[in-house]
């Protein structure tokens, strides 16, 4: 989980029967606001990625195979990333990281499979404030739905970024 006011995420590891071990917490960039798993390195194991708000960039901790992570590495996205989420966004078997820029768009940083995020590109999106990947389409890869406005009385909407 994010925790926010300690530019940290905390691990918490299940034991298998329904019960978690006290929680162990990684410094990342500053005001940690969301965070997403997934095997950014391609060895097997579930790495973490936090979008951190203030900093304007996204930690990345690569999994050790031992429920703990190695120490965070920062990578520079556009202007306050909000929501994040991991998936293989351009069909290369290789997990990719969307962010909610605030009030941007939609930030997208490819994979080169070695754990690190290349090639971000911005996309117009409104102000969105989350999202979430799916295959919408049945089997042509991972698209995006994005929740933007919806603040101060304003309605809200989902759009739906269809992968080309």
């Amino acid at each position: 989980m994010a925790n926010f006011l300690s530019n940290s995420v905390s691990v918490l590891l299940g034991d298998g029967a329904g019960n978690f071990a006290t929680a162990v917490n990684y410094p990342v960039g500053t005001k940690p606001i969301s965070v997403a798993a997934a095997d950014l390195n391609g060895d097997g194991v579930l790495d973490l990625v936090s979008a951190n708000l203030t900093s304007s960039d996204v930690s990345e901790l690569i999994g050790t195979g031992t429920g703990s992570f190695r120490p965070a590495v920062n990578f520079a996205v556009a202007a306050q990333p909000v929501a994040i989420v991991a998936a293989d966004f351009n069909g290369d078997g290789k997990s990719d990281v969307a962010i909610t820029e605030n009030n941007t768009g939609i930030g997208l940083a490819l994979n080169n499979g070695r754990g690190a995020l290349n090639d971000f590109r911005l996309y117009a999106a409104g102000a969105p404030s989350g999202l979430v990947a799916a295959d919408f389409k049945l089997g042509r890869g991972f698209d995006l739905a994005v929740v933007s406005g919806g603040e101060g009385g304003y309605v809200g909407t989902v759009s739906l970024l269809l992968n080309r």
